[in-house]
């Protein structure tokens, strides 16, 4: 099956859109990349429906009878998109592998909601000629299948006119972007995502061979043109916001390629738009055309060009940091999709916020043109889809279709394995993973990643004392006085007696004078532990440093 915006030799490739249809000529000539494929044996059943003008991540299209395809694997969710008809095709049966493109996100995020395989490649690795374009420098050819193996040798035809290649068959080390995977939601979600990743990589490749990464720092210190697209709480007068979110690197490549896109969308569409019936446009197609129109007009009168020539350069600077770090055969796990996709019909600000996470994590590939692989893991406890992605370096498409073939099985026991269990349990084994990461950045002095990982783990489960008083302890370090005295005290809500919390709860107020309160948390020790040295050399210092009692404010 083809996706209706590439071209068919003899039939007008409408873009899902009758506006379109309505101007366009049928093509003279298959695509190059329909050509290889039937030239090497394929034969074409159909044209699938897409996002109308390839603009959305839903799979939703005004124009279908039922406002798009409908979700073979999971009924009552979105397919994604933009390229749904071709997923669904693939996940129905209807087909064994369908034709997609992929700008950001339209072939990885439809695959991950409709249970299947997807593969979006390195960027000019697949010929665009006779597709339609939406913004190129982003634009790909991708395909879907329900193996692995057919998504290979799908790949071998599409690839096969490229000029280089790795060479690799096999992984060298996986890298777990565990930073992108805890800030999925919902937490037990993430943590399937954190178990089934680091279980099947190490059983793949062996524990000395996987390496857990957080993307965020690396962007942070590779790429440092991504603190010009900090876009925290400004609003129309150019300020930002007091007391907003900490600055993301992730958000900032999703602002600097969304520049870059908008501009080339708007050069894509802009002759569309003066000659089109726009009665015959869908109203989300038409806002999202007139968005990029509107950006490309701020952006030519503005002084600083909309900063377009600015994120150039910083996603420039990300392809190449993304692929050095990636390069000698080491393979990138990540989510595909942030969260379960919404159910089909939902509210457009449910659509839209949904569409807006998916295509953040979608960016990162897309901005810096490299290929990524959406693996399918299977339903979860709530029948929702669950998928783990690959990324690798340019033109490590080889890589990824060869590492998914050896990986999707046992990835897929790994989360057969985690289906198993009890929510409980999930969330008790997440919770000290992270308690286990926390311990092991104090150990290595690094304070600020232990609060992190102590925050996440209490993000899990937040009925485990020792959470909150170990990151007292890393607070303690940090001289974050009043944050370790409020976490000792969640503690010992939970956990009265516990030692531990009540040193550091009373080493706490000592520090911020609060002297009496200090001494019976020191005394309390005593009273559980009379041998605690600690507690006795606190309460000598204290008292050493007053002549009488301090006094209790």
């Amino acid at each position: 099956a083809v996706k209706g915006n590439i071209e068919l030799a003899g039939r007008v490739a409408s873009y899902g859109c009758p506006a379109w249809r309505d101007l366009a000529s049928p093509a003279k000539a298959h695509a190059p990349c329909v050509d290889a494929l039937l030239r090497a044996g394929a034969k074409g059943v159909g044209k699938t429906w897409l996002d109308e003008l390839a603009f959305g991540a839903e799979g939703e299209n005004p124009h279908h009878p039922s406002r798009g395809p409908k979700n073979p694997a999971f009924p009552a969710l979105v397919p994604g998109g933009s390229s749904s008809g071709s997923a669904a095709a693939v996940a129905a049966g209807l087909c064994d592998f369908a034709l997609g493109t992929d700008t950001c996100g339209s072939v990885r995020i439809p695959a991950a909601c409709c249970g299947v395989f997807g593969m979006r490649p390195t960027i000019g690795a697949v010929s665009t000629a006779g597709v339609l374009p939406l913004a190129a420098s982003f634009d790909t050819v991708g395909w879907f299948a329900c193996d692995p193996a057919l998504l290979s040798q799908v790949g071998r035809v599409l690839l096969s006119a490229r000029e280089n290649g790795t060479g690799a068959s096999a992984p060298a080390k996986f890298l777990i972007a565990q930073d992108l995977i805890r800030s999925c939601e919902p937490a037990e979600y993430a943590q399937v995502l954190a178990e089934v990743a680091q279980v099947s990589a190490a059983k793949l490749l062996g524990a000395a061979n996987v390496a857990l990464v957080k993307v965020e720092n690396f962007l942070l210190k590779q790429v440092p043109e991504l603190k010009a697209f900090d876009d925290r709480g400004v609003g129309a007068d150019g300020e930002g916001a007091e007391g907003g979110p900490s600055f993301s690197a992730v958000d900032a490549v999703m602002s600097a390629g969304r520049r870059k896109m908008l501009m080339e969308a708007a050069a894509a569409f802009e002759s569309f738009h003066k000659k089109a019936d726009r009665r015959k446009i869908g109203s989300a197609a038409r806002r999202r055309v007139e968005t990029a129109l509107g950006f490309k007009q701020q952006a030519l009168a503005s002084p600083d060009g909309g900063r377009v020539e600015a994120a150039a350069s910083a996603i420039e600077t990300l392809g190449n940091a993304l692929n050095d770090a990636l390069s000698r055969g080491k393979v990138l796990l990540l989510p595909t999709m942030p969260e379960p996709p919404p159910k089909k019909g939902a509210p457009g600000k449910i659509l839209d916020a949904w569409s807006g996470k998916v295509m953040r994590l979608a960016m990162l590939a897309s901005a810096a043109g490299l290929p990524q692989l959406s693996m399918p893991l299977g339903a979860d406890k709530r029948g929702q889809p669950v998928s783990l992605s690959l990324i690798g370096a340019r033109n490590a498409d080889d890589l990824l279709l060869d590492t998914a073939q050896s990986l999707a099985p046992v990835a897929r026991e790994a989360f057969a394995a985690c289906m198993k269990k009890d929510g409980d349990s999930l969330k008790r084994e997440g919770a000290a993973a992270l308690k286990e990461q926390g311990n092991r950045a104090f150990r290595d002095g690094e304070y600020f990643e232990a609060v992190q990982f102590y925050s996440q783990g209490i993000g899990v489960d937040d009925s485990i004392p020792v959470l909150y008083s170990n990151r007292a302890m890393a607070y303690l370090k940090l001289g974050n006085f009043v944050e370790a005295e409020r976490d000792c005290s969640l503690a010992l809500s939970i956990d009265p007696g516990n030692v531990k919390a009540l040193l550091r709860r009373g080493t706490a107020r000592a520090y911020l004078a609060q002297f009496q309160q200090a001494l019976e948390d020191f005394n309390k020790v005593l009273s559980v532990e009379p041998s605690n040295a600690q507690a006795a050399q606190e309460i000598a210092r204290i008292k050493d440093a007053f002549s009488e009692e301090p006094v209790a404010e």
